[in-house]
């Protein structure tokens, strides 16, 4: 299964909200497609769990003390910069396969996001052996 990343700052941004909408109602097709999706932020938790319930989100949100999101290039480790929305698709080898960063348009990403899935090949497993299932343990509901 690969998984696409979405990497963010401000849970009350209104192209953070506008993006996690449109990550949503893609959520099925990149089903469909074998990937699945994570929002990681530097958000405290409560604040992650109160966006996943006002947008109604279909998949988690998982806080990151930064280290994770410098690990994948996306941003500064000084809290006052925000920085700009990352896409990323880590394939099946837990490789980044294809990386929009920074979003400048999630719309268009996710074309070019569904392109590059497409020519994945089949997952050998339905379970995702990467260094993201160790973030599903702060996973939020």
């Amino acid at each position: 299964m690969a998984v696409v990343l979405y990497f963010f700052a401000d849970p009350e941004s209104d192209r953070v909200r506008s993006d996690l909408r449109l990550l949503a109602a893609q959520q099925p097709a990149l089903k469909e497609q074998s990937a699945t999706i994570l929002g990681i932020s530097p958000a405290k938790q409560p604040a992650l769990k109160q966006l996943q319930r006002d947008l109604e989100l279909p998949f988690p949100l998982l806080t990151d003390d930064r280290k994770f999101s410098l690990a994948y290039g996306v941003g500064t480790d000084s809290e006052e910069t925000e920085a700009e929305p990352a896409l990323m698709l880590v394939d099946r080898r837990q490789r980044i396969a294809w990386q929009a960063n920074p979003a400048t348009s999630v719309d268009e990403a996710l074309a070019e996001l569904e392109k590059v899935l497409a020519g994945l090949p089949s997952p050998i497993s339905n379970y995702p052996r990467s260094v993201i299932n160790r973030l599903v343990t702060r996973f939020v509901s």
